[in-house]
């Protein structure tokens, strides 16, 4: 068992110092039911996604919101399906780890019939190559479950406010028009 609210968790019995014990795997299912604040409160810091950034069909770059494809290194508990705020931390096995503020798309993309589950990045006021390069998204709220919008115009619209509202909760201020 884990002991709960720490930082570096610790085996133990029934309790430590009056701290109630959960297991890693209901911290993993509190992850993929998309609890994130719950599961921040049991590990003691954000819950992560480690990934390395592939190519996509580009369809996020076509409608002004060009995303990073983040492939798993290997078995990760991912989050319910819908949007998220989150800390994108660029090279983050690396001295020279970089932190943006990003907004973070979970699911099969139900607007453009998508049938993959995909995890993807989009980091507002980046603009550059993340191809190849590792990624650890740090998860700091749901926003919303995925929607299948009837135009590409009503997704647009919705993205925008997504993103605005992950700007809002990160405290990074918006870009003025």
């Amino acid at each position: 068992m884990l002991v709960a609210k720490s930082k570096h968790p610790e085996k133990s019995g029934d309790t430590t110092h009056g701290s109630p014990l959960i297991s890693s795997s209901a911290i993993r299912r509190l992850v993929e039911t998309g609890s994130i604040a719950d599961a921040s409160t049991y590990l003691g810091r954000l819950p992560t996604y480690l990934g390395t950034v592939r190519h996509g069909n580009k369809m996020g770059r076509t409608i002004g919101f060009p995303t990073a494809n983040v492939h798993p290194d290997g078995p990760r508990a991912t989050p319910l399906d819908g949007v998220y705020a989150a800390w994108v931390e660029r090279n983050p096995l690396s001295s020279t780890a970089v932190f943006h503020a990003g907004a973070i798309s979970i699911g099969d993309r139900p607007t453009f019939n998508g049938t993959i589950r995909l995890v993807e990045a989009f980091l507002p006021g980046f603009d550059g190559d993340l191809y190849d390069q590792e990624l650890r998204l740090h998860f700091v709220a749901r926003l919303r479950g995925q929607v299948r919008f009837e135009s590409i115009d009503a997704l647009v619209t919705q993205m925008n406010a997504d993103v605005a509202t992950c700007l809002h909760l990160l405290g990074v201020p918006a870009k003025q028009p």
